[in-house]
């Protein structure tokens, strides 16, 4: 279903190959999103807040909740995702930025509706960010960061 208003139209950075071209666009979008929700002039028919990062604390077996557009992960030790669904499925063509805010490796399981860079699990450390959009029937990675 659409937005039932219009928002701005940010185009992609100079380089959006480079993942901090990336981040630095999709933070300034998130920034104007926020705006907007903040002002009541957008909402997501189904009433989800799509422009808002959340923070969540993740357990072993974890699958990731893609309601927001930046979700911050952090846990109290080492944990993987779930190994049959990592990151629920979501609108074709729906962005999902992860970001492990925490200090313990977690881990994001490939071919959990994820296909992920060289078909590998994803071991985000303290900072590390993973970009993921959903196709329709899993989440490809669009990007990903070491920090």
């Amino acid at each position: 279903m659409p937005l039932k208003t219009q928002i701005p139209v940010m185009p992609l950075p100079p380089n959006p190959a480079t993942s901090q071209g990336f981040m630095k666009w999709a933070r300034q979008l998130t920034y104007e999103l926020n705006r907007f929700f903040a002002q009541g002039r957008l909402a997501h028919p189904d009433d989800r807040l799509i422009g808002i990062t959340k923070t969540v604390e993740v357990a072993a077996g974890f699958t990731v909740e893609p309601d927001t557009l930046f979700v911050e992960l952090s846990s109290t030790g080492t944990v993987t995702s779930n190994a049959t669904i990592a990151i629920k499925a979501g609108d074709t063509g729906q962005l999902c930025i992860i970001e492990n805010i925490g200090t313990f490796a977690i881990t994001i399981k490939n071919d959990a509706l994820t296909k992920l860079s060289g078909a590998a699990d994803v071991i985000l450390g303290q900072y590390d960010t993973l970009g993921v959009r959903w196709n329709g029937s899993f989440w490809t990675q669009i990007m990903g960061s070491n920090n």
